[in-house]
């Protein structure tokens, strides 16, 4: 439950940094309507999370819901692994949304897991656990998609033009517009577009190793009823 928490973090937080990401870069957007762009992605991951727990109320068979998570967080991980600069804006929407669905239905879903499955002593220790999961998780998968991007796209605007100091390539990155690096022709400027976008791409690795972890562990749960029938849904 404790790699789960972490694997349902891991699927929303790195698409929540680099979906932004790719519009100021490819579409030039400010911080504000780079962060529209994350809406479909946002309703999915809450409609889920919400449908979630309402379901897990009546029929409390938690172990189907992490084999759905883990099928939709491989599929929409690696369809936004596929992204490049042409890609359409309605593309993008479709992949974040199976993305979404796929990590918000299992975000809490650990946390009532673990009420049931440990003695009631031991309940405040199990969700403590959990939100350690929750929070730890993601930092560290955004530490590590975040080098990612930076040294591959590095490693891949030098290749461009060996000229071009690494301050020069850093701050241009750091600026996050399609502007590039002043110094680069035109016809450089769109090769080191595609150079940054394919480096962002690569940040979803770890979303889509994610959602295989997570695919994995479900399969190994048992398909049995959470709590019995008329019994509380979560432990007093």
């Amino acid at each position: 439950m404790f790699v789960a928490t972490a694997a349902a973090s891991t699927s929303i937080f790195v698409p929540v940094y680099f979906i932004p990401l790719y519009y100021q870069f490819v579409r030039s957007d400010d911080a504000l309507q780079a962060g529209i762009n994350l809406l479909p992605f946002i309703a999915f991951n809450v409609a889920l999370a919400l449908a979630n727990g309402a379901v897990m109320g009546k029929k409390p068979y938690y172990m189907p819901w992490y084999v759905f998570a883990g099928i939709f967080c491989i599929t929409g991980s690696a369809l936004l692994y596929t992204v490049d600069e042409n890609t359409s804006d309605a593309q993008i929407w479709g992949y974040s949304i199976i993305l979404g669905a796929g990590s918000g239905a299992f975000i809490q879903l650990s946390f009532t897991v673990v009420q049931h499955k440990v003695e009631h002593s031991l309940v405040p220790v199990a969700v403590g656990f959990c939100t350690l999961a929750q929070l730890a998780g993601p930092g560290i998968a955004l530490v590590v998609s975040n080098a990612v991007f930076l040294n591959e796209a590095i490693s891949g605007l030098h290749a461009i033009s060996p000229d071009v100091s690494r301050s020069e390539i850093l701050e241009a990155i750091s600026i996050a517009s399609s502007g590039g690096i002043p110094s680069f022709t035109p016809e450089q400027q769109t090769k080191a577009l595609h150079v940054i976008v394919k480096a962002m791409s690569k940040s979803y690795i770890i979303s889509l190793a994610a959602g295989g972890l997570t695919l994995i562990m479900s399969l190994f749960m048992k398909p049995e009823r959470l709590f019995s029938k008329g019994s509380s849904g979560v432990s007093s």
